[in-house]
């Protein structure tokens, strides 16, 4: 944090802050207005406010010592060298995803 020591109980704490403002921020929101488009292409505003949820949950668990029991996006902690390293392998990992029908839908074509 800027070459700063910063104590694991404040950064918690400051984390906890954010979550309870986001919270705040969104609670009376409609699903509708959680389903509307963002200025990050492709993105509702769900998509952003469970990006910034888990991004806050990983960086308790990593001032925690718990990061590599963390998953993030469907990757493990323990890839990762820190929480800026994990979002970015879940990144790339969701941007290489195809989505597939299940064998159970043979009836759909699909290229």
């Amino acid at each position: 944090m800027g070459g700063q020591d910063v104590a694991v109980p404040d950064v918690v704490d400051a984390l906890a802050a954010q979550q309870a403002e986001l919270l705040a921020l969104v609670a009376d929101r409609t699903e509708d207005e959680l389903r509307r488009p963002t200025r990050c292409a492709g993105w509702t505003a769900a998509d952003v406010l469970l990006h910034l949820a888990q991004t806050n949950e990983a960086a308790v668990a990593s001032v925690e010592g718990r990061l590599g029991d963390f998953s993030l996006g469907g990757v493990d902690g323990a890839e990762a060298t820190d929480v800026d390293d994990l979002a970015d392998l879940a990144v790339r990992a969701a941007a290489s995803m195809v989505w597939r029908p299940p064998t159970w839908m043979s009836w759909l074509t699909w290229p």
